[in-house]
């Protein structure tokens, strides 16, 4: 695992634990609104695996999964951004 992946793993399981609620899931997952996502998420456009909690509102997705995606679309990007 590149330590980029490592990385965004920690900042995600740190912020939320096992796993990243709604109100934050379309945010990480760089959507411009929770509308977007929905309507993303009923056309089946989203990269990661997502599941709903029982007594709960909304799709949630495991951390680790999440980060492992933003790793991978930071890789990919065209530009390589250096902080």
């Amino acid at each position: 695992m590149s330590d980029i992946t490592q990385e965004f793993i920690s900042r995600l399981s740190q912020r939320y634990g096992e796993f990243v609620p709604p109100g934050s899931l379309w945010k990480e997952l760089g959507f411009s609104s929770s509308a977007s996502f929905r309507k993303a998420l009923s056309q089946d456009r989203i990269e990661v695996h997502t599941f709903e909690l029982a007594g709960r509102r909304g799709s949630f997705a495991r951390a680790i999964d999440v980060a492992r995606w933003q790793a991978a679309s930071f890789l990919r990007s065209p530009k390589k951004h250096t902080d």
